[in-house]
């Protein structure tokens, strides 16, 4: 990568790829990263790991799915973009799909703390 300029915004590739390799390096689990440079650009390619047999949902289609009548949320769950804490775990507690995952609240807890280590400032609902 040498000579080559990074990109100015803020979600660049090399933020992608730095983040990804700091969870693991932590033992959480993350998507698989390389840097690369194309069309003049530097790139940071991710390895799918879906499997061909599950669906990957965002975690926006989870809170869209839910009532705007459940207890807990501070906005509505079907404006799907709100990433404050409190509505996060309200999610947890009323989706069933999310409930039935081992270990969810902890893992949320896992990755809100490494965000806020590694100042990720592109943590949303949609990855």
């Amino acid at each position: 990568m040498r000579g080559k300029h990074l990109p100015p915004y803020t979600s660049s590739p090399v933020s992608e790829y730095l983040g990804a390799h700091i969870y693991a390096s932590l033992g959480i689990p993350a998507h698989e990263t390389r840097l690369g440079y194309r069309a003049g650009k530097i790139v940071c390619a991710c390895k799918d790991f879906t499997h061909p047999d599950k669906r990957l949902f965002e975690f926006k289609e989870i809170k869209n799915a839910l009532s705007d009548d459940d207890a807990g949320f501070s906005f509505a769950p079907s404006d799907g973009e709100s990433v404050y804490p409190e509505d996060v775990l309200a999610a947890i507690e009323a989706s069933e799909l999310l409930r039935s995952v081992p270990g969810v609240r902890e893992r949320f807890w896992d990755m809100f703390v490494v965000d806020a280590f590694i100042k990720n400032p592109d943590r949303n609902n949609g990855n």
